[in-house]
């Protein structure tokens, strides 16, 4: 992910790292690629052919995968690329040059976005869900959940216009680069610290404090109910069980994107108001917060394998992981035949 400002300098003076470190940040991003691209195209797949899993929050959950399907197309191929060669250095030539420097980091900022704004969504759901259990949902019909869906994309596409303008090709010598400038509509410094943040705070700080809020209300909740829980009948104790289970999923799922998004936000702040010289070490530093930033993608979909008993079933019948068994039945001498999801 590169940050709200012209080149990063980490990139500029630093292309010491050996062909082994090149080699391990190359096979570092195809790993997470893949895993990336295959982990939420079958979390796509699963949800979409199984209408046991179509309830709200799974839709949200298919968003969220969605929009993470555009990352190994629009952010990968780019971080690869410049293990190799300068930042900003554009391979892409004749009538796409420009498309494309304008559309790959619209897409990959609405990507993010999109994630940012579901996650959010998810949290608040869970919160009314949890503590005012026994009141109207807000978010009670698949109807009000498509609209909110929609309305993600919207934002995020708004959010994201800005690199419409603002990147652009151009020319050093024979080399060409897609670069980032509010000029000659703006100046590019003082445009920069008011667009930082604005970043800042909308895709780090509100839905880090949001999040952080919304679950540990629902976890104390939770916690208080632990006795009641305990005295209600067996069915009850099922539903609720199932219902703390897709929670403390949830839960998980955030703790993932917080961990994945805090080392990439200092990185900005530091980029934008402490570092003057950056060295090889930053770099480093630089690489390793881009990278963590985009592992929460390919960590979701094990996350909902884990806890989703449904979602476990739709993915191994996807892959045809069923198989067929005799069982021998002492009590009457039959024999059985049973299918077994492994």
């Amino acid at each position: 992910m590169e940050p709200n400002s012209t080149s990063p300098p980490a990139y500029q003076g630093c292309n010491k790292d050996s062909t082994a470190i090149k080699v391990f940040k190359t096979m570092a991003y195809v790993l997470l690629l893949l895993a990336t691209l295959i982990g939420n195209s079958l979390v796509t797949i699963v949800i979409w052919r199984n209408k046991r899993l179509r309830t709200i929050i799974t839709f949200f959950i298919l968003n969220m995968a969605v929009s993470d399907l555009l990352l190994p197309f629009c952010a990968f191929p780019g971080h690869i690329q410049h293990v190799f060669l300068p930042w900003g250095v554009w391979l892409v030539g004749g009538g796409f040059a420009t498309f494309t420097c304008k559309l790959l980091p619209f897409a990959e900022n609405m990507s993010i976005t999109v994630s940012v704004l579901t996650l959010e969504l998810i949290a608040i759901d869970r919160f009314f869900n949890v503590v005012f259990h026994t009141k109207k949902q807000p978010i009670n019909t698949k109807k009000k959940c498509f609209i909110l869906i929609a309305l993600t994309w919207l934002v995020a596409i708004l959010f994201s216009s800005f690199f419409f303008y603002k990147r652009r090709i151009a020319y050093k010598d024979t080399t060409r680069y897609c670069i980032s400038t509010w000029e000659p509509a703006f100046n590019n410094v003082e445009a920069i610290k008011v667009q930082f943040p604005i970043t800042l705070t909308f895709l780090s700080i509100i839905p880090l404090v949001l999040l952080i809020g919304l679950y540990s209300a629902i976890i104390i909740v939770l916690q208080r109910q632990n006795n009641k829980l305990s005295l209600a009948p067996s069915a009850q104790q099922r539903r609720e069980k199932r219902f703390r289970r897709v929670t403390f999923m949830l839960i998980a799922v955030v703790v993932v994107f917080i961990c994945s998004w805090i080392p990439v936000s200092v990185y900005w702040f530091l980029l934008a108001y402490w570092w003057k010289t950056i060295t090889c070490q930053t770099a480093r530093f630089i690489f390793a917060a881009n990278f963590l930033s985009y592992t929460y993608a390919a960590i979701n979909p094990i996350i909902y394998y884990i806890f989703m008993e449904d979602y476990r079933n739709g993915f191994r019948e996807l892959l045809g992981c069923q198989i067929c068994f005799k069982k021998q039945n002492t009590s009457n001498g039959k024999q059985e035949t049973q299918t077994l999801s492994l």
